[in-house]
């Protein structure tokens, strides 16, 4: 039956552990015990420990991308004057790319991805859907004087009826109506309720912002080539570039708060091989899901009860942001507001899944061991 560490167990392995390569990076002599030389072949001192299950918990911290880019080869050709302008060109383009991929870098990306796609499509939407509007008025008012014409004309013997004449008539109109408003649905007029427009900047800033969201439960479809080719393109670099940036900072949130958890246990941290993880406290895997309640409860108050909505409407304020749910009506900065809402959403979730993965993996891979599901690489 296999051992399962405690936390005792695994607080004592890092501290080892540290010690131990401690003592290599010296060049102190030690005792390399049979359990570990397998993993010093050739002068390799490897920090990921998978020999035994006492040392299971031992593993390296996730990798995250930087908050801000290195200047470390800035900082080099500033105390360097022999560097001809071509190494300094490198230098600098390969800075260029560590900001481009830092979250500073990618925060700033989407900003100006999202503001430029909003604007692509309240350029190819914005005037198809007014001339919608006014194409399909002048249809059903012609559709309506020529009623009135042909009923107005309609003439009979004296002892015959004319309403079924009229019956007749008006039915031959009404098939006419229906086709029309079958036409006018399958072309996207009715998304827009009433009143209002679906396609103005700020409708388009929270479109483009539930498509990178990927939330865009009962968003407006674009209906032209050009705003449905602008929507592809958009979604294909937007989508990737915000799950990297959402799951890196939630993953950098989550490490934070199990750091943070470590202190309050009074931890000697400083004295751990960075490469060790800690268990992770409860309270740590329950905050996130006590935030996203709290901020659902927000989102309540905020888009529900604050525009004097029904409470049953209030509560599911979602669909108030729909096509069908009366986008078309709701003002423009209220529609922002939501896009950004649905930004701080998406940023909860990220930092849910992160804390979830840190403190599950030794529970996991314990629970693999037991069951014998894991063995080793």
């Amino acid at each position: 039956m296999c051992h399962v560490p405690s936390f005792k167990q695994s607080i004592t392995a890092c501290f080892a552990n540290a010690t131990f390569i401690e003592k290599l990076k010296t060049g102190m002599p030690t005792t390399i015990s049979e359990e570990l030389s397998p993993r010093l072949k050739n002068g390799i001192v490897r920090t990921k420990w998978t020999k035994s299950v006492a040392v299971q918990t031992v593993v390296g911290l996730p990798l995250r991308l930087r908050v801000l880019p290195s200047l470390r080869d800035i900082e080099e050709d500033n105390g360097n004057t022999s560097n001809t302008r071509s190494s300094r060109f490198l230098k600098y383009l390969r800075f260029l790319g560590r900001l481009a991929f830092s979250q500073f870098g990618l925060l700033w990306f989407l900003v100006i991805w999202t503001v430029t796609g909003a604007a692509m499509f309240c350029i190819t939407e914005g005037p198809r859907e007014r001339e919608q509007v006014v194409l399909l008025k002048n249809m059903q008012r012609d559709l309506a004087v020529g009623l009135a014409t042909e009923l107005r004309q309609l003439r009979t013997e004296q002892d015959q009826d004319v309403e079924p004449l009229w019956s007749d008539k008006v039915r031959q109109y009404v098939a006419k109506h229906e086709k029309l408003l079958l036409v006018a649905v399958a072309s996207g007029y009715g998304e827009s309720g009433n009143s209002g427009q679906l396609w103005t900047f700020p409708g388009c800033v929270l479109f483009a912002i539930s498509l990178i969201t990927t939330l865009g439960f009962g968003a407006p479809v674009p209906r032209t080539t050009a705003g449905r080719t602008v929507g592809v393109i958009f979604a294909a670099i937007g989508i990737p570039a915000h799950f990297l940036l959402i799951l890196n900072f939630g993953l950098m949130t989550a490490l934070r708060l199990q750091r943070y958890a470590n202190a309050r246990r009074n931890l000697r941290l400083d004295n751990v091989d960075p490469n060790c993880s800690m268990p992770m406290p409860r309270w740590v895997k329950i905050v996130p899901f006590v935030f996203s309640v709290a901020y659902y409860i927000l989102g309540i108050l905020c888009f529900g009860i604050a525009r004097s909505r029904p409470i049953a409407a209030s509560v599911l304020f979602p669909l108030d942001f729909t096509a069908a749910g009366g986008l078309s009506t709701i003002v423009d900065h209220v529609r922002i507001l939501y896009g950004l809402y649905l930004e701080g959403a998406v940023t909860i979730a990220a930092i849910v899944v992160a804390v979830l993965q840190v403190s599950a993996t030794q529970s996991l891979t314990n629970i693999g061991l037991k069951y014998g599901l894991l063995i080793e690489a």
